[in-house]
């Protein structure tokens, strides 16, 4: 759920045009200051009122409480919304003026000795009244126009969102307007490398008729990407069923394949067993880095919440087995992947009727476990053709898909890539498919996924 902030026109009569040359985040932190003070105090004022109010309300019915319950939530979240200017007192959460958040993100990347060109500005959207354009601008960083432009609200920008980021970024600014805006500048502040890779993407220069294509390679790596912690790989050898079990690659590259033999070996309770410990840990070995991953109350509410109802309790059949094209990019995260294999383990335990019930409600379904023509029959005396369903046969086709969700998991665990290779992998129009980089997406979401869509421009 991303917050509106309802920023109108600015009551400022003359704003005087401020050709500014930052050599460093500290100079634009400065600027920033005296900017704020004296150029934009209507502004400011009205910010500071209604906008702060609901960003202090929502992140303390909301954001806080699934931070402070979420395991999983990066362990600079709290450190970075604390430099950031959010206090937490107790169960309430206060909120900072725009001004005051922008000039603590600036002096973080002063700290880190962030250069001008490695950066992601914070940006609000800026609208001329009568040309209607939109500019993305860092207040103490660019020149602020004159009168006559407004700052635009989220939902004055629904339509052009992705077209404007995309500008944004290739002039090192992206939008802050929301608590989901928020969370990507938390990641961006601790990942200088992600964000260097974000730039690249951004500024590749892309055919008009692949737009759709870079729009879902953007959403994957902004939004979802989940990488292994490196510093985590001796906990994953402790956790993970596989690789101790694997034999000397050579110069052949593994693959899910290699990973699924192996499982085979399991019985279905050692299946059940195993797959417990990776609900258990395996999100607690990932680096969150998109910004819908990053912020706790959107990654189990919007991110993972479509595998929590029984309605799409089987939805990892279809991602897992057929993939979902362009439309799965924003659920084609690791972070999602134990919740799936959650998932799959409850479908386990479901009587006949209840699981029979399920697969009769969905076409894919039918196909998948009764077979090609949807149906196994018998032949009665009277010639009738009734369904022979076998719940049996039922939980091996289940149990496949559990061995499926865990080799899959376990292979992105292991063979895991760094956001480094990923970004720059995914940068080219026309990436190579022959890379490892490739290789690994495929093996992890699929033949059929949407990422891999996404990059294969010969499909």
């Amino acid at each position: 759920m991303q917050l509106r902030l309802n920023i109108h026109v600015l009551r400022v009569k003359v704003l005087v045009s401020l050709a500014l040359f930052v050599t460093s985040p500290a100079q634009a932190e400065n600027i920033c200051h005296d900017l704020f003070e004296n150029v934009l105090p209507g502004y400011v004022l009205e910010f500071g009122g209604g906008a702060q109010r609901e960003f202090s309300k929502s992140f303390t019915e909301i954001e806080w409480p699934a931070i402070e319950k979420d395991q999983f939530s990066h362990p600079k979240t709290k450190t970075t919304l604390i430099n950031l200017g959010v206090r937490f007192l107790d169960s309430k959460v206060e909120f900072p003026a725009l001004d005051v958040l922008i000039r603590n993100y600036l002096k973080i990347l002063e700290s880190k000795k962030v250069s001008e060109k490695d950066a992601i500005y914070p940006a609000l959207p800026f609208q001329n009244l009568n040309t209607k354009k939109i500019a993305l601008l860092t207040p103490g960083v660019d020149p602020i126009p004159n009168a006559g432009w407004k700052v635009l609200d989220q939902r004055e920008l629904a339509n052009l969102r992705f077209p404007l980021i995309i500008e944004g970024l290739r002039k090192n600014r992206y939008p802050l307007y929301s608590e989901h805006d928020l969370f990507h500048f938390i990641t961006f502040a601790h990942s200088p490398e992600y964000v260097r890779g974000i730039l690249k993407m951004a500024k590749t220069e892309w055919p008009e008729e692949f737009m759709d294509e870079f729009g879902a390679r953007m959403q994957f790596i902004v939004e979802v990407t989940a990488l292994v912690n490196p510093k985590k790989r001796t906990d994953l050898f402790r956790i993970l069923y596989v690789p101790s079990k694997l034999s000397a690659s050579g110069k052949n590259r593994r693959t899910s394949e290699n990973y699924l033999n192996i499982l085979r070996n399991l019985s279905g309770d050692a299946l059940v067993r195993h797959s417990k410990v990776l609900i258990e840990t395996a999100l607690k070995t990932l680096t969150l880095y998109g910004g819908a991953v990053e912020r706790s109350y959107e990654l189990h509410n919007e991110v993972l919440s479509s595998f929590g109802s029984l309605r799409k309790t089987l939805a990892p059949v279809s991602l897992f087995v057929s993939g979902r094209g362009p439309s799965g990019v924003n659920q084609e995260t690791l972070a999602a992947f134990p919740i799936r294999l959650q998932r799959l383990l409850e479908i386990r335990d479901m009587s006949k009727e209840e699981l029979t019930d399920v697969i009769e409600s969905n076409g894919f379904l039918i196909k998948y476990f009764w077979g090609i023509d949807g149906r196994q029959y018998i032949t009665l005396k009277d010639n009738n053709r009734l369904p022979v369903i076998s719940h049996e046969k039922d939980r091996e086709k289940l149990d496949d898909l559990i061995r499926l969700a865990i080799a899959r998991l376990e292979f992105a665990l292991w063979e895991n890539i760094t956001i480094g290779q990923l970004t720059n992998a995914l940068a080219p129009v026309y990436p190579d498919q022959n890379s490892y980089e490739m290789h690994w997406l495929r093996e992890v979401f699929g033949e059929k996924s949407g990422i891999v869509w996404a990059t294969n421009l010969n499909m």
